[in-house]
């Protein structure tokens, strides 16, 4: 019930706010008290707009940002911290967590389309079938003109979606080469990510992350 899952929300940000006050690192407790303000207007802002389809790609990115890619960023840049970086290393490393967390909702949204339920482990269509607009969707109405973008809106709006429905959606897709827009999007994010792990000494931990990255590409 809610309730119940609400006070064991609560529990856990305050046993996740114990153990920050533990590591006796002032900084590190301001920035994750700044992912949680960022999370909390993101999801207000995702309430706002996720079902108009006057929603922007500048929108969705504000979205993305506090409700994925700020704790990514947070969790690297606090790695920086307690490992005694400096504050340009700590800011690089931030950066680094912001890209692969948009990144991630990014590929997220994409399962949604290009992949099926067994590929993604998601239910095929579904944030179709819900109304909103994802990363795809978005994209595809940046490339159509404005007699496509009312078809877009049109099929995206209705409450129950056929099966010619889902069909028409995903024909749209195709035929701008969403799919294939968005990977070469993705392949030049990671020459960006493979640089910055570059700079590290191998080891189990890099080769971890390199490998992980690579099925997120």
């Amino acid at each position: 019930g809610n309730k119940t899952a609400i006070l064991s929300g609560d529990f856990l940000l305050a046993c996740g706010i114990e153990r920050l006050n533990s590591l006796n690192q002032p900084n590190i407790m301001h920035i994750f008290s700044r992912v949680l303000r960022d999370l909390s207007v993101s999801e207000l802002l995702q309430m706002e707009w996720e079902k108009n389809p006057k929603i922007t790609l500048k929108i969705y990115d504000s979205i993305i940002y506090g409700k994925t890619a700020s704790l990514f960023g947070a969790c690297t840049e606090s790695a920086g911290l307690l490992s005694g970086l400096d504050p340009k290393q700590c800011k690089a490393l931030s950066e680094f967590g912001v890209r692969l967390g948009k990144l991630f909702q990014k590929k997220d949204d994409c399962l949604d389309y290009f992949y099926t339920s067994n590929e993604s482990g998601k239910e095929f269509l579904k944030d179709f079938k819900n109304g909103l607009y994802t990363y795809p969707i978005l994209i595809l109405k940046e490339k159509v003109g404005s007699k496509v973008k009312k078809e877009i809106d049109i099929l995206v709006s209705k409450d129950t979606k056929s099966e010619k429905d889902c069909e028409a959606i995903i024909s749209l897709l195709n035929a701008f080469g969403i799919e294939e827009i968005l990977t070469e999007e993705f392949k030049k994010e990671n020459v960006y990510f493979q640089k910055v792990l570059s700079q590290f000494e191998d080891s189990e931990y890099k080769n971890l992350f390199k490998s992980q990255l690579e099925k997120l590409i």
